[in-house]
């Protein structure tokens, strides 16, 4: 790990620990904090965030299952607000406004760094916002064969899907009943 991660993560306690396999036999050690600062820009591949429609929550379902954090990597020169909106424009169609910084995942590769990749190798993160839902825009969804669909799911129904151990934690940072 480098010094400059040592000493961000130094600052913050933990909300959740877990681990996850990706495709390619990639294996990460995934940890999620909550801090209403940036992390690191060097060390940010990609934005997500929780986003809410009044009581509901946006739930997407890709080739790996569900997922209520969608987002996406930051294009050369886009700010973390404008990635977060493209983002979600491409993958669900959806116009968002953004509400605030709630943290962030650090993922690290346990596995040896595959040949070729051209990722954030071993640590990266991801910064997490809340969101509100603006309007739906399906012209804007771009068709692939990685997200399948998106929607809105009570608040209550989300809390019962199986969720990755920092989803569960940014979901109740952001969400009250």
């Amino acid at each position: 790990m480098n010094t400059n991660l040592d000493q961000f993560l130094s600052q913050y306690q933990p909300v959740s620990h877990g681990a996850a396999r990706w495709g390619g036999g990639i294996e990460l050690e995934v940890t999620g904090y909550f801090c209403s600062d940036g992390p690191p820009p060097d060390l940010v591949s990609s934005v997500r965030a929780i986003v809410l429609n009044e009581n509901c929550v946006l739930v997407m379902n890709n080739s790996n299952g569900t997922h209520i954090i969608p987002g996406g990597r930051l294009e050369e020169g886009e700010t973390h607000e404008e990635a977060l909106k493209r983002e979600l424009l491409e993958e669900a169609g959806a116009e968002i406004k953004i509400i605030n910084h709630v943290g962030f995942v650090h993922l690290r590769h346990t596995t040896p760094k595959p040949n070729n990749y051209q990722f954030l190798y071993p640590d990266f993160l991801w910064a997490v916002y809340s969101a509100s839902f603006e309007r739906w825009r399906p012209d804007a969804k771009i068709e692939d064969d990685y997200e399948i669909s998106s929607r809105f799911l009570h608040l209550r129904k989300v809390r019962c899907l199986q969720l990755e151990d920092y989803e569960l934690a940014f979901l109740e940072a952001t969400t009250s009943d």
